[in-house]
């Protein structure tokens, strides 16, 4: 699920919008894990990851699933 989360934030990266809303640079914080919202299982997975900037802070919520296991995920 690390290629995973490193695709998110590549695509964070990559947001013009997201980049302007924050100002860079980005900080990706550690995520919640006893945060009902986050879960991850063989086929789907849902994640709030917590990201700051230097104007502004929030959430970046994904959700994707996959086809069968060890698969690309499609977010």
């Amino acid at each position: 699920w690390a290629s995973y989360y490193e695709l998110v934030l590549e695509q964070l990266h990559s947001h013009p919008e997201s980049l302007e809303a924050l100002c860079t640079p980005l900080n990706i914080h550690y995520l919640h894990l006893t945060d009902k919202y986050n879960f991850v299982d063989i086929a789907s997975t849902q994640l709030k990851i917590p990201v700051s900037g230097f104007k502004s802070e929030g959430h970046l919520y994904v959700s994707s699933s996959r086809d069968a296991p060890f698969q690309r995920w499609h977010p």
